[in-house]
């Protein structure tokens, strides 16, 4: 097989419903000789191994990164943060390091403030979450067509960002190179928001009066749809929104002062300005496909 980029030994740390996929996709075309997912959990690992995640698994971090030439981090953002310190200081001269966070400006300026001039870390986003978890999952996550965010800063090695960037290009994702900064914000607008608009929905309708049965059999499709995200790991997603809480909360801003239009055309039974705040959407809507 032609491949455009491969690597001898590739880590993958935190081998869970992402972690898992990633694996699972290198494994599938063949962009590493060897896979070894890095964890604290065996039977966990050893799932993943058996599910093609890995070829192989260990428990130590020092012994599991040697002799990497990418190093993939695949754990909540608050332990990415957590275990930057400890990667930069052990990875061999010349590994890449890079991770799967949805927040990016944090963890990007800590591995900029520890990684050695020879050791390179390149912020990821691949856009291919779930609200399941666990990588008993990780063979449902699709790759194809996703986008998948390579932030680069004036610290970020060019040649280290190209590379990670063509690795999720060969996992048929479409890579898109930004600031850390402008990819949070776009996070917070993109994910993040309507996460957090999913989980008011919920909490709306958890009130109604009557019981669970009742409303289960009163929820469409479109109201599934549009709460599916609310059913995303609590304490995985509170850590993701206090890390971009100050873009989170003027979208957030922003979402109000909507609401409070469509509020306004419906207490003035304004149909025309009702209807142009429907019809922006819909616009808006249609070009995204």
């Amino acid at each position: 097989m032609n491949r455009p980029i491969h690597f001898e030994k590739l880590g993958i740390i935190g081998v869970g419903l992402l972690g898992g996929a990633v694996g699972l996709a290198i494994r599938k075309n063949e962009l590493a000789s060897t896979v070894i997912g890095i964890g604290r959990d065996k039977t966990k690992l050893a799932t993943a191994q058996s599910l093609g995640c890995l070829d192989e698994f260990t428990t130590d971090l020092e012994q599991g990164i040697a002799g990497c030439e990418l190093a993939i981090i695949a754990l909540p953002v608050k332990q990415i943060l957590e275990i930057i310190p400890q990667i930069a200081s052990i990875v061999d001269p010349g590994c890449i390091v890079t991770d799967v966070g949805s927040t990016k400006k944090g963890i990007v300026e800590a591995a900029d403030a520890r990684f050695p001039s020879d050791r390179f870390f390149v912020g990821s986003h691949p856009m291919a979450g779930s609200e399941k978890s666990g990588v008993e999952n990780a063979p449902l996550v699709r790759f194809e067509g996703m986008t998948a965010f390579v932030t680069v800063t004036d610290q970020t090695d060019r040649d280290a960002a190209a590379r990670v960037a063509l690795l999720w290009k060969c996992l048929d994702m479409v890579p898109v190179m930004l600031h850390p900064v402008r990819h949070d914000f776009y996070a917070a607008l993109m994910s993040h928001l309507p996460h957090v608009t999913a989980c008011v929905l919920a909490n709306v309708a958890a009130e109604a009066p009557d019981d669970i049965n009742f409303v289960r059999q009163l929820a469409g499709r479109g109201f599934r749809d549009a709460t599916r995200m609310a059913s995303g790991n609590p304490a995985l997603w509170g850590d993701i929104c206090l890390e971009n809480r100050e873009n989170l909360a003027a979208c957030i801003d922003r979402a109000i002062d909507e609401l409070r239009k469509i509020k306004s055309a419906l207490e003035g039974n304004d149909r025309s300005r009702l209807e142009a705040l429907l019809e922006n959407a819909a616009a808006f809507r249609k070009q995204l496909d």
